[in-house]
């Protein structure tokens, strides 16, 4: 049993048996996309107020009402990197904080991209463009410099599916 603490249009908050607080979300989809550009990825760097700091994460963002996944992840692209996505590929779903919150981040994979104009963003979007080495990327995530969820999986996910080439971090 769980009990209704705050409700809201878009979620609510409920704490279990145990006083444990979680959160439910209302249809809210989200994607990321991890996009190579050569032996680059393209990648964003944004402050993230639950962390009182920046993070380099993967660009992306909510899913519209009508919108499939896929057009989605283009559209984020587009707008928080300036860069067109040729084709794409679907690694996954992720649950990030499944003991915290039900909610779904859909990731996808592309190696064709070209910048065609600068970012579009948001008022309340204060975003940087990062262009990471494939082999920076991945010696950052085994050290821990780079510590987004998103990131780790689909990195994780591009290299079992053998869509990055075999490399060995150091």
């Amino acid at each position: 049993m769980h009990e209704l603490r705050f409700k809201e249009e878009e979620f609510s908050l409920h704490r279990d048996e145990y006083g444990r607080h979680f959160i439910h979300v209302y249809d809210h989809e989200s994607v990321v996309i991890l996009a190579q550009n050569g032996e680059h990825f393209v990648l964003i760097k944004q402050f993230r107020p639950a962390l009182g700091r920046e993070i380099i994460q993967l660009p992306g963002g909510g899913v519209k009402t009508g919108e499939s996944l896929e057009e989605a992840v283009r559209r984020e692209m587009l707008e928080e990197t300036g860069y067109e996505c040729g084709e794409v590929q679907y690694l996954g779903g992720c649950f990030l904080a499944p003991w915290l919150t039900n909610e779904i981040t859909h990731v996808f994979y592309t190696n064709q991209v070209r910048c065609v104009r600068d970012p579009s963003l948001e008022s309340h979007e204060k975003i940087e463009l990062v262009q990471l080495s494939v082999d920076d990327c991945l010696q950052k995530l085994k050290d821990g410099t780079l510590q987004d969820g998103e990131l780790a999986f689909a990195v994780c996910q591009a290299m079992i599916r053998g869509l990055l080439p075999q490399r060995m971090v150091k």
